[in-house]
């Protein structure tokens, strides 16, 4: 319990006596304590995030049944609020870590009037900005016009982080007449992309990936009396039978799993 500026508040939470907890530990908190403003502390996944484990689960309704003003969660390091009556949040982390951790990060500041929530605002704290730039090239003919677009998206990004350092995750794609150029001297391309980059002050680019597809007439390269038309149309004929298809996709199954760990766990190691 502590007084703040006249306001008594009592700050529930707990410590875990290991790494892995999928019990719901929110049911061991105490009631509230009357007369005070009461926080409940919590490291959970609440009811389940994407990407995350199930660690130390809960219901938000239960959470709100508890009769605390404000629950301050952790584990889920995207900002989010779960609920407004009472306030349940996860306010994320204060700096992203790595490429997936993307956009502003901070905390959550809550203001207080007459023992009740009042407000609350995200602060955006973070030092370095982690974004994944998508750059669209169908307009691209050449390394040269890709080089030019993916700079300008890096300069928006860079202008939208403010003062902050800009840690890029770039991805070129689409279907493109650059595609040919770029298949044949991907080292060229990536390697103007770290040009860019340099030529811009506060950005690094963490990852390259190239996602362009050729300009083709499929109807024509399908009416081929060749080994390339009949593919295509048997690949036609794959993708109107579901139950076919999900035979073909249990080979792949067998080939995942004999990929040596580093490649299997790359993106787009193996897609279906």
């Amino acid at each position: 319990t502590k007084v703040i500026e006249g306001l008594s508040v009592a700050i529930h939470g707990r410590s875990y006596a290991k790494q892995a907890v999928t019990d719901d530990l929110s049911a061991t908190y105490p009631a509230p304590l009357p007369g005070h403003f009461n926080i409940g502390l919590l490291h959970t996944c609440a009811d389940g995030r994407e990407g995350h484990q199930p660690y130390a689960p809960c219901n938000v309704d239960a959470l709100a049944a508890k009769g605390y003003a404000y629950w301050a969660l952790g584990h889920v390091h995207a900002r989010e609020v779960l609920r407004t009556d009472p306030w349940i949040v996860f306010p994320g982390n204060l700096q992203g870590r790595h490429a997936r951790e993307t956009g502003p990060k901070g905390a959550a500041l809550v203001t207080v009037e007459e023992g009740c929530v009042a407000a609350v605002e995200h602060r955006t704290l973070d030092d370095v900005r982690w974004v994944c730039c998508e750059v669209n090239v169908e307009t691209a003919t050449s390394i040269e016009d890709v080089a030019n677009l993916v700079s300008s998206a890096l300069r928006r990004a860079l202008e939208e982080a403010g003062t902050r350092w800009v840690c890029a995750r770039v991805i070129v794609q689409g279907v493109t007449e650059a595609h040919a150029e770029l298949s044949r001297d991907p080292a060229r391309i990536k390697a103007e992309i770290h040009r860019a980059a340099n030529d811009l002050d506060r950005v690094w680019v963490e990852k390259i990936k190239l996602d362009t597809r050729a300009q083709l007439d499929l109807s024509a390269l399908m009416d081929r009396d060749d080994p390339i038309g009949g593919l295509l149309r048997s690949l036609r004929t794959l993708r109107a039978d579901p139950a076919a298809l999900q035979e073909h996709a249990k080979r792949f199954d067998d080939l995942s799993a004999k990929l040596p760990h580093e490649y299997a766990q790359a993106d787009g190691a193996l897609e279906l």
